[in-house]
């Protein structure tokens, strides 16, 4: 099983840079075939610096090993490649930007 974070909050577009994200929805490859999972949504508590935003975000989504995002910062970028998470940018539609990145590591799938 693979999991895909997304990075939405339409549900239909990634359109979400990954730190300003207020939440992502999560998709698994199960079988081929790419399912919704859940949505999960990022703490709204007060915080004072990017870095600590940013951190919140990926301990988020600590057991994804994709994330598409409509941008990303270098150091969030650093640490989640420091963390094992692939991180894709893309501003297309959510099947299409799974289909994509999920291609550029050569595993199959249908969404």
């Amino acid at each position: 099983m693979i999991r895909i974070a997304v990075a939405s909050d339409d549900g239909r577009y990634v359109n979400r840079h990954f730190a300003d994200a207020d939440g992502f929805i999560v998709f698994e490859r199960i079988d081929n075939e790419i399912k919704f999972s859940e949505i999960r949504k990022v703490d709204g508590g007060k915080i004072e610096k990017h870095d600590d935003r940013w951190r919140r975000v990926l301990d988020l989504i600590d057991d994804c090993e994709i994330v598409i995002c409509r941008r990303i910062g270098e150091k969030p970028l650093e640490e989640a490649k420091r963390r094992g998470v692939i991180v894709f940018e893309s501003d297309d539609g959510i099947s299409a930007a799974i289909l994509k990145s999920l291609t550029e590591l050569n595993i199959s799938c249908r969404v």
